[in-house]
């Protein structure tokens, strides 16, 4: 199986949740993150509250904004644990490539990103490309207005609790394979590397 992620920014986890039994290991280990407890970010998960449907349950919102009132300025985990990693057990399919080729390239970011992070895990998929964006680090951005006309500021409101043991901002996910600029046609290659 070959996944082609180039030129992927991200968007959601939700998109490649399908995949995992197909490529996956038994397990796979997730970082967790850590949230910056801020006036901003209270008011903008109170906007969200407001905008569900009267009939969506609010009580893990409602948590998460007592806990970041509680502790303004300090940063908090909405785990009971409060470890940086937490295992995910993956029901595997029964049937599933035994080599998985994942091409990604400095265009590939954000949750396409973890799902690299996470692909990498498994002892049959190989990431072959070039290093991936880097935006990883911090996430759950929300846009701000700061008093300034013409500009926009986007700002995190976690950082992943791998740091700083394992920073992933402007450096990428590695590729296991690097294929430097003199490769034209990836998926070729991506299927020469699989019949050797």
């Amino acid at each position: 199986m070959i996944i082609d992620l180039r030129g992927n920014p991200g968007g959601t986890t939700d998109a490649y949740q399908k995949l995992l039994p197909y490529i996956s290991g038994k397990s796979i280990r997730n970082t967790r993150a850590e949230f910056l407890a801020t006036q901003t970010y209270i008011e903008n998960l109170e906007t969200y509250k407001k905008s569900l449907d009267k009939n969506t349950s609010t009580d893990g919102i409602d948590k998460q904004i007592k806990k970041l009132k509680e502790n303004l300025g300090k940063f908090v985990t909405f785990t009971d644990t409060g470890k940086p990693v937490y295992i995910e057990n993956v029901e595997l399919a029964t049937k599933s490539p035994r080599q998985i080729i994942i091409l990604a390239d400095k265009a590939t970011g954000s949750s396409a990103e973890y799902f690299l992070f996470i692909a990498k895990q498994s002892k049959k998929v190989k990431l072959l490309g070039r290093p991936s964006y880097g935006a990883l680090d911090y996430g759950n951005a929300y846009l701000v207005d700061f008093g300034c006309p013409g500009y926009q500021v986007f700002m995190p409101t976690y950082r992943a609790m791998r740091l700083p043991d394992y920073p992933i901002d402007n450096i990428g996910i590695q590729p296991d394979v690097y294929l430097d600029y003199s490769v034209e046609d990836w998926v070729e290659f991506a299927l020469h590397y699989v019949e050797d």
